[in-house]
């Protein structure tokens, strides 16, 4: 005798991911949350991954139309839905909107040029901003200088071609610029909110973030995580004047170069709890819906206080 799950208690349920990855009709839609109730699974969350057509546009008016198909009738199973923030991921620059609406939200990180003894601190090309110059042990000095990082990108939703292979990689955006983060919960979380705010607390019962990351995939090896304005705000979480200790974020034979390093890695970390995570779990409070998802560390347990329904990714 077949074992039947759809009457089994809703509110331990799985909540999987259901990923959206190919062209999406209703009927297909219904079929499969049809299977997921019989199954025992009274939630999903909508993750659009690669493999979409590009007739389904991040955000446009048929993907939203596709995903209010799919909550009406999860609110009509008496089922819950959790939105997924990003298209696909690391989260914050809804899909390159974010970079697309200002082109100064790129993400950003710092550098290090070599001076010259007795040189002037460099010319620099503009959206390149001198941080400070600073004098190595060896007496070397060092211009450090925070800049666009072009190369840092998030995985897209479509493939480039038909072979399956080549993705798209929209600009990953900076995530320590309080600005750039607003334009992203305006983007997706807001958006989100104006088409489907009369399930929000209801079937809506969170929104995912997926490992929001400093520098987005790929940036240029030897950059390092930081913003316009990141020193001040790295003296302040610190409590001491970190000018002297930038060249230990390069050079491992700095005095003390590990524990510099360190530092500027919690207190960076720190930030950006200031910047992105306290924002978002601020939003969704406000809107009756949970912050869920993880952080990008497996590690990173003490950042889980930002979220109102914590997790972590095991995966790995």
């Amino acid at each position: 005798m077949a074992l039947d799950l759809s009457q089994t208690s809703k509110e331990f349920t799985l909540v999987p991911f259901w990923f959206w990855n190919d062209e999406l009709n209703e009927t297909e839609l219904l079929r499969q949350i049809a299977d997921f109730e019989a199954h025992g699974v009274n939630g999903f969350v909508i993750h659009m991954r690669v493999g979409l057509p590009r007739s389904i546009g991040w955000l446009s008016e048929r993907m939203l139309h596709f995903m209010r198909v799919a909550i009406e009738e999860a609110a009509r199973r008496q089922m819950v839905v959790f939105l997924y923030d990003e298209g696909m991921y690391p989260s914050g620059s809804s899909c390159g909107q974010v970079v697309a609406a200002n082109p100064n939200f790129r993400c950003r990180g710092l550098m290090q040029i070599d001076l010259p003894e007795g040189s002037a601190a460099p010319v620099l090309p503009t959206g390149h901003n001198l941080i400070a110059v600073a004098r190595r042990h060896n007496g070397q000095r060092i211009a450090v200088v925070d800049a666009p990082s072009v190369n840092s990108h998030i995985r897209g939703l479509y493939y480039l071609a038909d072979d399956g292979k080549a993705e798209d990689c929209p600009p990953a955006a900076d995530i320590l610029n309080p600005d750039a983060v607003a334009c992203f919960i305006r983007l997706v979380y807001q958006r989100f909110y104006d088409e489907f705010s009369a399930h929000f607390g209801k079937t809506i019962r969170a929104i995912f973030t997926d490992e929001p990351n400093l520098l987005g995939r790929g940036a240029t090896r030897g950059v390092k995580p930081g913003t316009t304005g990141i020193l001040a705000h790295i003296n302040r979480l610190l409590g001491y004047d970190f000018t002297p200790h930038l060249p230990s974020l390069w050079f491992d034979d700095e005095p003390e170069a590990k524990r510099y390093r360190a530092d500027y890695e919690t207190a960076v970390q720190q930030r950006l709890d200031e910047t992105y995570y306290r924002p978002l779990r601020d939003w969704c409070a406000a809107h009756g819906v949970a912050l869920c998802g993880h952080p990008d560390k497996s590690e990173a347990l003490g950042r889980l206080r930002y979220f109102q329904m914590p997790g972590q990714d095991l995966v790995w």
